[in-house]
């Protein structure tokens, strides 16, 4: 449960952010007039009380006991927090100017504070992301650039808290004014409206999909880099991405990076999994006109060895905005959205870390929320929109409407077989966690029938798909072959909106992509493949198809065969069915086909090898004499004599 921590004239009192639900006040009078600071802990038993720069008092409200932690004057509280059962070794921390101090509170009924561990420098900022325990915090001068990561949430030992260590160019700064103080949500600062400043660096821990990152962003330059850390090592993102410069903030929402520019008035959102990680998915226009503005942009060009230099003027109704940038630095792909937003950025806003901000002159919080759907309504690349839809939470219905848009607009098969190769990675993903772990990580899926999982389905909605979402252990929701099928494939062949020539090649191109990822094929996908196949009364791929195993034996596969067989539709279709029915070892099955399609000395023969007994004696004598064959009906009589 996310809370909001408020405090209105002489109380304290937390919010639900999502469900605005209100708890109970807290009379701060109990504890002094002033304050600077206010942490509970998650059990709500304890509350820290910060009244001075350098002094913390920790009281336990249930017997209002309290212990006032005191520092020098030259250490300054930065910011504390209680961590709760997710870290062993470790209930509470505080961050100074001086260093971090890491308490436990004692079990016993007598309420005592111990120090677990301490480490000594000179910090000037510091981020705590809550949901993995990450602590990040930056030297100050002379070590400016230097930035340690600890791990509160580490289970090793009251030894292991702290992480590696690495540098950050922050020029041109030289003091700890590169970027603004850090406002963790978690704590209940007092804070003026104020006008926001030009910050040259914002920084930002977070996690993302599965990974933790920290964020770095030079507003000066336009250059973004990110960094995923861990405990054993911190490794650089791929390679840096540009923006264009501006005063910023940074957020992550919904595993999207979300980055506000104040300067232009633009939002850039960016997906660390897709295709073109270095330029934004969409770009969110803040505060324009109604009408497109006029635009023009006059470009001069010089030499600044060892750089070809590009000087930029926009002109946005007149409105000027000037960057100088290299030349080959700063791309705009066509395959990212742009969209109007009405909502002007302001930066008079406190923005917090998550999706949260407030206006503190009205005293208003806002919560920001990005919608999927609208950011992929009229995305360029379909396929691209889909994954992006599928990286989302409670987005896979929409994710399948564009599929079937995507069959419908006879997407190239390049762009389907990287969109399958996507999907079943995904899929196979999610059946070997499932294999190599004792949790339910994936719960109840769909049946691959390979080496790698025995997962089955087959719950489904009114909307086709199956209820339960599965997920990777990163968070991207698996598809399952079950959907694709009714879904996706099975919905457009009933529509009748797509060519049967290019919904066979888009199967096949389904069917290649789960063999590649070593995943069996349902049986019900090869059905509708041949019934398509029949359709278009093309039923000379089959033999390939079986050929080359892209359709496994199965009885209803080879009682498809035996009729196309019988009606003339695909002569060879007999024998096909015969050979898969003896592959199967269904010998009743085998048997009756035999009969039915008049090959009697292999029926007697199989029913004389397998003792097989339920043969129907009047059948047998009325296909002998459809024959006109003397010796076959001498050969049957025997038999049946000889039976008998």
């Amino acid at each position: 449960t996310r809370r909001l921590i408020l405090k209105k004239f002489k109380f304290m009192y937390t919010k639900n952010v999502d469900t605005k639900e209100a708890f109970p006040y807290i009379d701060l009078q109990e504890f002094g007039s002033k304050f600077l600071g206010v942490n509970t802990s998650p059990d709500e038993s304890y509350l820290a009380l910060q009244h001075k720069p350098n002094e913390l008092e920790v009281i336990k409200l249930e017997t209002k006991s309290q212990i006032v932690l005191k520092g020098g004057n030259k250490r300054k509280i930065l910011g504390f927090h209680w961590v709760g059962d997710k870290a062993p070794y470790c209930d509470f921390f505080m961050v100074t100017s001086t260093g971090i101090e890491i308490y436990r509170v004692s079990s016993s009924s007598s309420f005592k504070l111990s120090n677990v561990r301490g480490y000594q420098f000179q910090i000037g900022h510091y981020w705590f992301e809550s949901d993995s325990g990450i602590l990040m915090a930056s030297s100050s001068p002379p070590k400016l650039g230097e930035f340690n990561s600890f791990f509160m949430y580490q289970s090793k030992g009251p030894k292991y808290f702290h992480g590696p260590k690495f540098h950050l160019d922050l020029n041109p700064s030289v003091t700890d004014k590169w970027t603004s103080d850090s406002s963790n949500v978690s704590n209940l600062v007092y804070l003026e409206a104020s006008q926001a400043r030009e910050d040259a660096h914002k920084v930002l821990t977070s996690k993302i999909y599965e990974g933790v990152y920290f964020i770095h962003l030079n507003c000066i330059r336009g250059k973004l880099f990110l960094y995923k850390l861990k405990h054993e090592k911190v490794k650089k993102f791929q390679t840096e991405i540009e923006v264009q410069p501006g005063d910023y903030e940074v957020k992550v929402i919904d595993n999207m990076l979300v980055l506000l520019n104040l300067t232009l008035q633009e939002t850039y959102i960016y997906d660390i999994y897709s295709t073109c990680k270095t330029q934004p998915f969409a770009i969110l226009w803040h505060g324009m006109p109604h009408k497109p503005p006029k635009m023009s942009v006059k470009i001069k060009v010089y030499i600044d060895k060892p750089y070809i230099k590009t000087q930029l003027r926009f002109l946005y109704d007149n409105a000027e905005v000037t960057s100088q940038r290299k030349s080959s630095s700063y791309v705009y792909s066509p395959e990212k959205q742009v969209l109007d937003i009405p909502l002007k950025l302001e930066k008079h806003l406190c923005y917090f870390e998550k999706d949260l901000c407030a206006d503190l002159a009205a005293g208003k919080c806002f919560k920001i929320e990005i919608y999927p759907e609208m950011l992929t309504e009229n995305h360029p690349n379909i396929v691209e929109s889909i994954l992006f839809l599928l990286r989302r939470d409670n987005y896979k219905a929409l994710a399948f409407e564009k599929l079937r848009q995507a069959l419908k607009q006879r997407v190239s098969l390049e762009l389907l077989s990287f969109l399958f190769k996507n999907i079943n990675a995904s899929y196979k993903a999610a059946a070997l966690e499932r294999k190599t772990s004792k949790k339910e990580t994936v719960g109840r899926s769909d049946s691959i029938n390979s080496p790698i999982s025995g997962m089955t389905p087959r719950a489904t909605s009114g909307n086709g798909f199956s209820e339960s979402v599965i997920k990777t252990s990163s968070g991207v929701t698996v598809v399952l072959q079950s959907d694709i099928h009714q879904t996706v494939f099975q919905a457009v062949y009933e529509e009748g909106e797509v060519p049967y020539t290019y919904l066979v090649k888009a199967i096949l191109e389904y069917i290649r992509s789960l063999m590649d990822q070593d995943i069996q094929v349902h049986q019900n996908l090869q059905i509708l493949l041949v019934t398509i196949l029949r359709d278009l009364r093309d039923l000379s791929l089959l033999q390939q198809l079986i050929q080359y195993h892209i359709l496994t034996d199965s009885k209803e596969l080879a009682m498809i065969f035996l009729e196309l067989g019988k009606t003339g539709e695909y002569q060879p279709g007999t024998m096909l069915g015969i050979d898969m029915l003896y592959r199967l070892k269904d010998n009743g099955s085998l048997a009756d086909s035999l009969l039915d399609s008049s090959y009697l000395y292999e029926y007697l023969a199989l029913i004389s090898a397998s003792s097989y007994v339920g043969y129907d004696i009047k059948k047998l004598i009325s296909s002998t004499e459809e024959t006109g064959d003397e010796l076959m009906s001498s050969v049957v009589t025997q038999f049946i004599k000889g039976n008998n």
